[in-house]
This record gives C-alpha cells, sequence and structure tokens, in this order.
C-alpha cells in the first residue's frame, strides 16, 4: 500500500563513536536529518536542535561531555534527585539506544526546554524535493533534535532525537504513519470504489492501514471514524454478544485482532467508531498491514443514480508524543449507485391518425430477473399517481419487508397518466409481462426485455434510453363482433324474408297442382 506522510516520528539515537582528538575550539560539526527509504519529503519542516552537553575534545575511545549550563538543575530521571544526585551523563551511559529509558529521557529534556524557554543551537527548515537537511554548523556536543510541520491540516511533531556531533552526525526520521484507504470489498477486484446494487443487497467495506512507527508513545489513539449516508444501513446480526454482533472484523498480519470496541451509533454523528485500544496497539509491531471489514445494506431510502450512496471514513490518530494532540486523515469515499426503470403505458393513438396518444391506467404487469414469470421481483407501493402527469412509483422490497410480507406488491398497475417508475433496481437485464391489459384491449404478448447499463459515476441508461425517459408500451383495441340492430341485422332479416317468401310460393304451387288432377 502506498504510504503517504502524515506525521514524523523521530527514532532515538545516541551516536557516540571514537574519533581522533581535536581541540574544540577550532571545530564544528553539524546533524543531518534523513528520510527513511525516501518515501516521502521534509518539505515545510522546521528542526531545532538543542545543546544538552558540550564536548571538550575529541579523545580515542572518549568523549568528554560537560553538562551545558542551561541544564545543571535539570533531575528528571532516575537518580537526578538522589542525595548526592547521579550526574546525568553517567545515567545515559546506562542506557541503549532506541530504548524506552531513551525515550522517556528525551521527553523530560523537551518539557524542561520548554519550561525554562531554554533556545536552539541551530535550525533548519525543509524545501521542496528534500529528502536530507542540514542543521550547521553547530558546536560539537550531544544535542535533542526536534521538529514539527503542517500535513494536510495537521500539526505534527517529530520525536525528540539525541545525538552526538563528533563532528557529524545523522539521523533518520520514521514516517510509516497512518493513512487509510476504503474499497468495497470484492474477490476480482482489490481497488473497488464504487458499484451498483439495489435496494436489500448487501455490500462489504474493506479498510486498510498499517501500523505506524510509535517512538517516543507510551500508548497511541488509532479510531476509525465512518459516516454512511442515508442509503445505507450499518450492519449488526442478531446473535452473538454486543461486541459479536457487529459486522466489524480485524485482522493485523494476517491474524485476527480484537482489541478494539465498536461504537453505533456514534456520538460524533458517524454511523459508527471503531476504537483500538491505545495501549495494546502501541505494541503491535510497525508496518503490519491492518484490514478492517463490515457490511452494509442499500436501503429504501438510497438515491437513485448520481451522485450515488456514499461511504466516507477516515483516521484520527496521535500526532506528539508528548501531549495528546490527535491528526485525523482525509477522508476515504466509496459510492453506491442504484437505478430506474420509467414505463408509459398507451394506445396506439389512432395509428397516426389525428387522434392524440391515449394514456392507459389499470394495466398490470410484474417485473422479472429472467424470462419467466416465477421470477417476479417482489415490489413496494411508494406513491399512487393521482394527475394526469404523475407516475406510480414503486420500489424493490427490502428483505425484512419480504419477510413480513404485508405490503408486497408483485404485480404494478398503473395509473390515470399510465406511467411508473420502479426505483431501486442493479444494472443488467430484467423482463416485463403484462399481466392484465386495461378494459377493451389487448394484452401484450410475450416479455419485453429491459436493460440498465451504467456508464460510470452514477450515470446509466435503460434500453439506450437516458434517465427521466420512459419505455414505452403500447396496447392496441381488440376488434368488436356486430352489434344487435346494425347491419347484420338488417342482412339477416331481408334474407330471412325472402327466405319465407319463396317457401309459401312454393306451398301456392303445390296445392294448385293437386286441386287440377282432382
Amino acid at each position: 500500500m502506498k504510504k503517504k506522510f502524515f506525521a514524523l516520528i523521530l527514532a532515538f539515537t545516541m551516536m557516540m563513536t571514537m574519533v581522533v582528538a581535536v581541540p574544540v575550539s577550532a571545530a564544528t560539526g553539524s546533524i543531518t536529518i534523513n528520510v527513511a527509504n525516501n518515501i516521502h519529503t521534509l518539505e515545510g519542516f522546521r528542526f531545532d536542535a538543542y545543546k544538552i552537553f558540550d564536548l571538550d575534545s575529541f579523545l580515542p575511545g572518549s568523549f568528554p561531555y560537560v553538562i551545558n549550563p542551561a541544564f545543571a538543575d535539570f533531575d528528571n530521571y532516575p537518580g537526578g534527585t538522589d542525595t548526592p544526585p547521579v550526574p546525568l551523563d553517567v545515567y545515559i551511559r546506562t542506557l541503549n539506544s532506541h530504548s524506552d529509558e531513551m525515550n522517556e529521557l528525551a521527553a523530560n529534556l523537551w518539557e524542561y526546554i520548554l519550561a525554562e524557554g531554554i533556545g536552539s543551537k541551530g535550525d533548519v527548515t525543509g524545501l521542496a524535493g528534500d529528502l536530507s537537511v542540514e542543521i550547521s554548523p553547530l558546536e560539537l556536543g550531544y544535542y535533542l533534535v526536534y521538529g514539527t510541520g503542517v500535513v494536510d491540516g495537521n500539526v505534527i511533531v517529530a520525536a525528540c532525537g539525541l545525538t552526538t556531533t563528533d563532528p557529524d552526525a545523522d539521523i533518520f526520521i520514521k514516517a510509516d504513519v497512518p493513512e487509510l484507504d476504503k474499497y468495497i470489498d470484492d474477490p476480482l477486484d482489490d481497488d473497488l470504489k464504487e458499484t451498483d446494487l439495489k435496494i436489500g443487497d448487501i455490500v462489504k467495506f474493506r479498510l486498510e492501514s498499517a501500523v505506524p512507527v510509535m517512538t517516543g508513545y507510551e500508548s497511541y489513539t488509532f479510531t476509525v471514524h465512518d459516516k454512511m449516508s442515508v442509503g445505507l444501513t450499518y450492519i449488526i446480526y442478531d446473535e452473538g454478544t454486543p461486541s459479536e454482533a457487529h459486522s466489524v472484523k480485524v485482522t493485523v498480519n494476517g491474524v485476527v485482532y480484537d482489541k478494539y470496541e465498536v461504537y453505533s451509533p456514534a456520538g460524533d454523528g458517524c454511523t459508527l467508531d471503531i476504537v483500538f485500544d491505545p495501549v495494546e496497539f502501541v505494541k503491535l509491531t510497525p508496518g503490519e498491514k491492518i484490514v478492517i471489514t463490515y457490511e452494509a445494506m442499500l436501503n429504501e431510502n438510497a438515491v437513485i443514480g448520481a451522485p450515488g450512496n456514499k461511504n466516507t471514513a477516515n483516521l484520527e490518530f496521535s500526532r506528539d508524543p508528548y501531549t495528546d494532540g490527535k491528526g485525523k486523515t482525509p477522508d476515504t469515499e466509496t459510492k453506491i449507485y442504484t437505478f430506474r426503470i420509467s414505463i408509459l403505458k398507451h394506445d396506439d393513438g389512432g395509428k397516426g391518425g389525428p387522434r392524440p396518444l391515449k394514456y392507459l391506467g389499470d394495466a398490470k404487469f410484474i417485473l422479472c430477473t429472467d424470462d419467466d414469470e416465477a421470477t417476479a421481483i417482489p415490489l413496494i407501493l411508494v406513491s399512487t399517481g393521482t394527475g394526469p402527469w404523475l407516475p406510480s412509483i414503486y420500489r424493490v422490497a427490502t428483505p425484512d419487508e419480504i419477510l413480513d410480507g404485508t405490503d408486497i406488491k408483485y404485480e404494478f398497475v398503473t395509473p390515470e397518466s399510465g406511467l411508473v417508475w420502479i426505483n431501486g433496481l442493479d444494472a443488467g437485464d430484467y423482463y416485463l409481462f403484462e399481466t392484465e391489459a386495461p378494459p377493451g384491449y389487448n394484452k401484450m404478448e410475450g416479455s419485453l426485455k429491459i436493460t440498465i447499463v451504467h456508464l460510470g459515476d452514477g450515470d446509466y441508461e435503460v434500453n439506450g434510453l437516458r434517465p427521466g425517459t420512459p419505455i414505452q408500451i403500447e396496447n392496441t383495441a381488440g376488434l368488436r363482433f356486430p352489434d344487435t340492430g346494425g347491419i347484420g341485422t338488417v342482412i339477416f332479416t331481408v334474407t330471412g324474408a325472402l327466405l319465407m317468401a319463396g317457401a309459401a310460393l312454393m306451398l301456392f304451387i303445390r296445392r294448385r297442382r293437386s286441386s287440377a288432377k282432382v
């Protein structure tokens, strides 16, 4: 994971190497501050050097340190208040470089410098592109180096470093400190930042960070703040202990980690806060990967199309080993999109004649996930269109609503306007079946395939149509059989009269013939 520079922590370094004796009056030294592994620059950071001890001369195998009079009254170290006190230089020689005791001594010295208003002996400010900076010339001695800067609006304090100018010294700052990246967890795409779902679908989010170098800290704040938009519902399960019920899971270096608490809803206006135990966190090994996952459901309040349903997270972290100062990373964000199908039901408008289209209410449809009426999508009626231009609005039902079953609609009905919206659909293919035509009209045969295509950033098309343009469903009126009293009746009446007249004539002829024979 790409490391981003949010804080600086200087390793406590005590550099006491043997050199050839040099007259102090003729010698000066320098301290160079370097970036470890060249992973960032020192632009805008100021470093100050405070001399704790003078160095009289260089002797083979010996460093004759003499306390700087400005620190003559410093006694905040083990043995410093004994009678007689243990000299500070004697105590320092018992310590190991980079030890906790050295870190504590540096912190106590810095507190003394602030309290006494002791000035620095030299300083330097990093420029753009600097991977190292040098404080020089410096009188030879044993120095405490303190650095500050501003990164992403956070005032960052570097832990103090102790080193000897003999005559030149190098110390390294370590900046492998917190950054936070948020993704949608997908086995096919490690860097997924946005996706599309239907209402009721579950999405897993993934946060990635790394254990920072925490030199100089006795405890370290590491708290994730997560805020979901109203269209997302954080998942808490109904089983297990309160802690286990949360969908939050944490691993450090691939191993399950449980030294944290989850608060939801959080008191700071966030959906959830994941608070790592500061005392336990500081014990972790710098550089180890931290992975946090948790789940949310796209709910009935989901925004349709752009700007999407956002989930934003940031990390609150310790930024100063000597105070309770906190920093915050920039927000990292993911987006979930969902879409709408719009349908307009009308007649054929007289097939191009002068009569305008008539919009048809009371047509019944089902929307299916496959070309099979058994796959109808369960819907909830949000509102009924009550005017000539108002749509009836349906949305996809949530799992709880489906389980309850009370308000579920598998069929949707067109209102007076003939216009229906179905909200909360994923991108993909759907099939529309008409289950009942309006009175006097023929039902649509078979199914109509409808395809939603996500173009990116919440922009989408439905069967090639832009959002807001409905798919038009045409019904034709059925052909009528002739009514009673119409032309058909006349034809039958005339024909019947002729038949009856012919029958009477034949009967009259037959009777005449019978009389003549007699």
